[in-house]
């Protein structure tokens, strides 16, 4: 029932985020909404494309979360992991995480475009591809600093809050409850994480970033590790175009690089030893915080 809840609400969210959205974009540019889809490829507009960007986003995400979650639990911030915290230890190893899964991500990337597909369909591919690194690049037209920062709120801060919101506090909690297999409720809410950014040759990597993130999540229970691991994925993106932008370059999918394949099989051995080491200190933590009187036999267990 959660997650029918939570599935409907997103589609009544994404309505709801069109129109407030649309309103935004009308309101800061005055163009018709039907001249849209060329205006948004306008760098001219980047300003107004961030922040209708913004507003759909919160409607299709961040409030059906909230909804479901109170739906499920009476104090609906706890249930989604915001009143958890999180040790200097855990900060540090996703920070480390992160930054490890650059090369794996990059690979990944790599093995996405080697993918086969027929003629037909590498032709839709292509084109929606195209079409979205066309919306990113006039999005990430940033001409000074003030832009750049706000930027960086806009297209990096609010998507990892109302996306980690959504998919691990929300929709993975309630796939975990469904299946009652924690890991098939983590790789589910990362295929739907990745497939709803609507990229095919992206797909893997977002794949790969969600399975981490899922993993962060339900070692911590804190989504505030979550909110700061996306964020820096995202910024690192932002601060790239950025920098291309003022050293006078021409702005390409961030993800494009010649990592050589063969760093895939180290850089997601990597990956996964310093996940397994952040869930046996995510798990001394919590054993940390309970009673002395009741230490030893909750101790025995994680044993």
């Amino acid at each position: 029932m959660g997650f029918a809840i939570l599935i409907g609400l997103l589609g009544v969210g994404l309505f709801v985020g069109s129109l407030a959205g649309g309103a935004v974009w009308y309101g800061m540019t005055g163009r018709s909404l039907f001249n849209l889809e060329q205006d948004i490829q306008n760098p001219l507009y980047a300003n107004a494309a961030r922040i209708m960007q913004m507003v759909s986003v919160f409607f299709m995400f961040f409030i059906p979360s909230l909804i479901v979650a109170r739906y499920m639990n009476r104090a609906p911030f706890k249930w989604l992991g915001y009143r958890e915290g999180f040790s200097a230890k855990q900060f540090v190893l996703v920070l480390v995480i992160m930054a490890a899964s650059l090369p794996m991500v990059s690979v990944l990337g790599e093995l996405n475009q080697a993918i086969p597909l027929p003629k037909r369909i590498v032709d839709i591919v292509n084109k929606m591809e195209d079409n979205y690194n066309t919306q990113a690049q006039a999005m990430a037209t940033m001409r000074s600093f003030g832009e750049y920062i706000f930027a960086m709120v806009v297209m990096a801060l609010l998507p990892a809050v109302f996306e980690e919101t959504f998919f691990r506090g929300g929709m993975q909690q309630v796939l975990t409850a469904w299946f009652e297999k924690p890991l098939a409720a983590i790789i589910v809410t990362s295929i739907l994480f990745s497939a709803m950014h609507i990229s095919w040759y992206g797909f893997l990597p977002r794949f790969a970033l969600g399975m981490v993130l899922g993993l962060f999540f339900h070692y911590s229970r804190s989504i505030w590790l979550n909110i700061i691991a996306h964020f820096l994925h995202n910024g690192l993106a932002v601060t790239y175009m950025y920098w291309l932008t003022v050293h006078n370059k021409p702005i390409k999918d961030v993800t494009e690089d010649n990592t050589p394949i063969w760093w895939g099989v180290p850089a997601i051995l990597a990956v996964i030893m310093l996940v397994r080491y952040f869930q046996l200190v995510s798990a001394r933590r919590q054993f940390d915080k309970i009673p002395p009187m009741d230490g030893p036999s909750i101790e025995s267990n994680l044993a």
